[in-house]
């Protein structure tokens, strides 16, 4: 059906280099306007180059013909780096670096205009994509957005950014209605509103089952890790044990060395199976949690509160139990890595198994972050609920 909706307009500027991150924003934007977008009576429009500019001619540089196109009527300015830092302009040492500047200009205009800067930390396929100067722009603009008293975030994956921008869009836009008054004018747009199947309590259930999902999984990965570390300890103490006795056989050792590298291929194949389980359920978990938060403003009661509580409950004892783990993974990774380069065999399944270990790491630390962030995120939610139901 057709209705009147405040529109907000988010510009993505980044080089040529994140394409696939460019089209994640626009699957998030898209969702967003299917649940926080359709309870606040809003809708997000997406403006980018390629589908808001056009072939032209400029008598300086094609970057003007970009900036007219796209103009300084967008409330939310996203701002995206990796690998290059892009084309200078007649103005700047690149495209987006104008571009940003363009939005910081505005915010020091005092114009209702929020700004948000994203690094991509992730290592290209090639070392042939590295440019070491581009590294070197990249690392100054940085130091400029610091200056600039400005704070970026990093991500090192799509599903990365997208669960990070879940959160903050909504954040973003929420800080865009509150700085807004009577001499802004809203941009009032009819639309057709597409209604979202999934309710708060089709959300609930979801988050449930992916954290019971993802908890389990990472209870799977520690019992193997206890495992394989008494197991490594074992076969340890047999070889120390080996090389005491007289006239050893080499052959007996190296055995035992095969039968240790054996149990490590069987460890690092639990990983490549648990890993994926417990992070894709944890993504889904936090995807589907930002969708009932942003759905509760339609639901100002005790209920909604109390269902933010427990979601934001099963966070806390999600949030107290990774450190945890993240430290014992941290232990284990020490432990594989000081293992003396005795066989050939043990020699690749620890290298194997380091690959593996750090990429859960990786994983680990990004859910504590993450879940810190939405945490807080849902303890607002719930203080802000909480006194309009007062009222």
């Amino acid at each position: 059906m057709a209705k009147t909706v405040t529109k907000y307009s988010i510009f993505i500027a980044s080089p040529s280099d994140l394409q696939e991150e460019r089209i994640a924003i626009e699957e998030v934007t898209k969702e967003l306007n299917l649940t926080f977008g359709i309870k606040q009576n809003i809708v997000i429009e997406l403006l980018k180059w390629e589908t808001h500019s056009a072939p032209g001619i400029s008598e300086i540089h094609p970057q003007e013909i970009i900036n007219e196109d796209i103009g300084n009527e967008y409330d939310i300015f996203i701002g995206l780096l990796w690998k290059k830092f892009g084309t200078p302009t007649e103005k700047t040492g690149s495209g987006t670096e104008e571009e940003f500047l363009n939005a910081f200009d505005r915010f020091n205009k005092k114009e209702n205009i929020q700004v948000l800067f994203y690094f991509k930390d992730a290592v290209p396929k090639s070392l042939k994509e590295i440019n070491a100067s581009e590294l070197i722009k990249i690392e100054n603009f940085k130091t400029d957005l610091c200056e600039k008293k400005a704070l970026y975030w990093e991500f090192d994956t799509c599903e990365n950014l997208k669960n990070f921008l879940r959160i903050h869009i909504p954040k973003r836009i929420t800080n865009l209605i509150e700085n807004s008054d009577k001499k802004t004018e809203r941009k009032l747009v009819e639309t057709i509103i597409e209604e979202e199947e999934y309710g708060l309590l089709d959300y609930s259930e979801m988050f449930e089952d992916f954290i019971h999902n993802s908890t389990n999984s990472l209870t799977q990965i520690s019992e193997s890790t206890q495992w394989i570390g008494a197991e490594i300890t074992k076969k340890a103490e047999e070889i120390t044990r080996l090389s005491k006795l007289p006239n050893v056989n080499n052959s007996v050792v190296r055995e035992t060395f095969k039968r240790t590298a054996k149990l490590l291929e069987n460890y690092i194949n639990r990983l490549k199976t648990e890993t994926p389980i417990y992070y894709t359920n944890f993504e889904d978990a936090i995807k589907a949690g930002s969708n009932l938060v942003n759905l509760s403003d339609d639901f100002k009661n005790d209920d909604t509160i109390h269902e933010l509580e427990e979601l934001k409950e099963s966070l806390i004892i999600l949030r107290t139990s990774l450190p945890d783990s993240l430290e014992s993974m941290l232990s284990f990774y020490e432990s594989v890595e000081s293992l003396p380069r005795i066989q050939k065999d043990l020699n690749i399944a620890k290298k194997k198994l380091l690959i593996q270990l750090e990429d859960l790491i990786d994983k680990l630390r990004k859910s504590i972050s993450l879940t810190t962030e939405f945490s807080n995120e849902i303890g607002n939610k719930i203080d802000k609920l909480s006194i309009e139901n007062k009222k």
